[in-house]
């Protein structure tokens, strides 16, 4: 509190003097304005005093309701409080101001010294005094049980709220149970670190018993209910747990006595449809592969009956042919006799060990029979050679890889006029390589570039078509690309057939594969085939 007006006004009428200097009307009028803006919209400030050193007091009341000096010789206690504050603001407990005009009612009070800002000398006090409901309003909102009580007192143990209140000294000890008028009552204290002020609260033990009774009933009540709520829920849940399994159950026992059809019904993500999806997915696998058994088995069986409807003895067949062979010399049909003998070798070369490896030696006799039936039929307008060289006849290969690049020279190549077919084997390194070369029509260079792609892509190639191709049946426009596919299947993308050819100038076919004397390649395809 630093207005200048104001310390001017306590510097002058600072003097120790026995008669008063009073001050003129018009430094009451500014004192009392200025004192006014502390109690303004505050209905609960009583009043705001000033007191001049020399027993002057100026306030914001009227001459009418206040003394205009204050005796300084009575030597008030709250007076001594607040010099020993030494300028910190106290509060002084409710008291009867002795500067009042007719007027005895009790206030509180919050006042302080008033000091010079430079010097820290005292140049006189102010004083506040507020009305006792204050406590009244602010202590309302504290929500005690009906019969208990909230006392406030100072350090000095005087008692601030309620004002009405007889002398409660013997509450103010540090017993926790104490008795007031009849009534027996659990003390607590709280002291606040702001004002000061020590706050008492006496709790009825009747209202905290009947609260605890409460408390016990609603804790009874609600245990009741939730126990009433959870044995229903319980029910509702294992009704629908059970009602599931129960469910599940009657699926299973359909699938146990071979229904695969019936699936489980679920409707949650808990751990029951999480066994109903598992086990719908079981059934339909199980039901996918009772049905592809029994395809199978029924493939199986049509193919024993077409077997069984369709096989003739073989040997009756090479007899017959034998027979006729006979027959063809004793008629001096030589032809006919080298054509049959031919047919019976084919016969016998795709009847016996069909899809097992064979030695080369064995395809290009194989080889030989196919094209002497070709030679009887175009006569001399076919010419053939056929060479091998010794180190790769003993060489493992697969069967019926020559026949079809030789049966495409002779159909596409040389196509039916005359012409010259040449089937030659040699080692290279470490690779064997067959030739079949025509001087036929050949190819152009679009149709070459569209082969090679055709020999190079897998599309439709898979291991399935060619494990279902049967030897002496492959279809035409597959038949290089797959002899292609098999040598790369069973040796890797290094070998295969090769395609030389210039329009009008013939074509040139070439397998590769890798050197093997060795019964590794026999291994690779299940031991147990005799190669003669």
């Amino acid at each position: 509190m630093y207005d200048q007006q104001v310390m001017d006004l306590l510097n002058k009428y600072n003097s120790d003097y026995t008669i008063p200097n009073f001050p003129s009307t018009s430094e009451q009028s500014r004192i009392n304005l200025y004192l006014s803006s502390f109690s303004f919209d505050r209905p609960e400030v009583r009043g705001v005093f000033l007191f001049a050193n020399n027993g002057i007091l100026f306030s914001n009341l009227s001459v009418e309701s206040v003394l205009p000096y204050w005796e300084r010789q009575r030597n008030e206690v709250w007076m001594k409080s607040v010099v020993e504050a030494d300028g910190k603001a106290i509060l002084i407990a409710p008291h009867v101001g002795n500067y009042y005009r007719n007027r005895s009612d009790q206030v509180f009070s919050i006042a302080r010294l008033i000091k010079e800002p430079y010097s820290q000398r005292s140049i006189g006090m102010i004083k506040i005094d507020l009305s006792p409901q204050v406590f009244e309003r602010i202590l309302s909102s504290v929500s005690l049980t009906t019969n208990s009580k909230l006392i406030v007192v100072n350090n000095e143990d005087e008692q601030f709220y309620p004002i009405t209140s007889p002398s409660n000294n013997h509450v103010l000890s540090e017993n926790k149970e104490v008795a007031l008028q009849g009534a027996d009552y659990i003390r607590q204290e709280q002291v606040s670190h702001l004002t000061g002020l020590k706050f008492i609260g006496l709790l009825s033990l009747n209202d905290l018993q009947e609260e605890a009774n409460i408390v016990v009933r609603f804790i009874l009540y609600t245990l009741g209910i939730s126990i009433l709520l959870s044995m229903i829920l319980s029910f509702v849940f294992s009704k629908r747990l059970t009602t599931a399994i129960k469910h599940l159950h009657a699926k299973m026992k359909r699938v146990q006595n071979g229904d695969f059809e019936g699936k489980a019904e679920f409707i949650t993500n808990d751990e029951i449809g999480y066994l109903a999806r598992g086990f719908n997915s079981m059934v339909t696998e199980i039901n996918r592969l009772v049905n592809e058994v029994f395809e199978t088995k029924v493939r199986e069986r049509e193919a024993e009956l077409t077997a069984l409807q369709s096989q003739i003895n073989p040997h009756f067949l090479y007899n017959t042919l034998e027979l006729i062979s006979m027959m063809a010399i004793e008629n001096k049909q030589y032809d006919i006799s080298d054509v049959a003998a031919s047919l019976g070798k084919q016969l016998r070369y795709t009847v016996d060990k069909q899809q097992r490896p064979v030695k080369l030696r064995e395809e290009f006799h194989f080889v030989e029979a196919f094209l002497r039936i070709h030679e009887v039929r175009r006569g001399e307008r076919l010419q053939v050679c056929v060479q091998a060289d010794e180190a790769v006849l003993e060489v493992l290969v697969p069967k019926l890889i020559i026949q079809p690049l030789v049966e495409n020279a002779l159909e596409h190549g040389l196509q039916d006029g005359g012409g010259r077919i040449e089937v030659k084997a040699a080692l290279i390194g470490e690779v064997v390589n067959i030739w079949v070369t025509d001087n036929g029509v050949g190819m152009t260079s679009e149709k070459l570039d569209q082969m090679m792609k055709s020999l190079h892509n897998d599309t439709n190639t898979g291991q399935g078509d060619l494990e279902g191709e049967k030897f002496g049946q492959i279809r035409k426009g597959f038949a290089l690309r797959n002899v292609h596919q098999r040598l790369r299947l069973l040796y890797g993308k290094a070998y295969g057939l090769d395609i030389v050819s210039k329009d009008a100038r013939g074509s040139t076919f070439r397998l590769t594969l890798p050197y093997e004397k060795t019964s590794s390649f026999l291994d690779a395809h299940e031991r147990g085939s005799d190669y003669e």
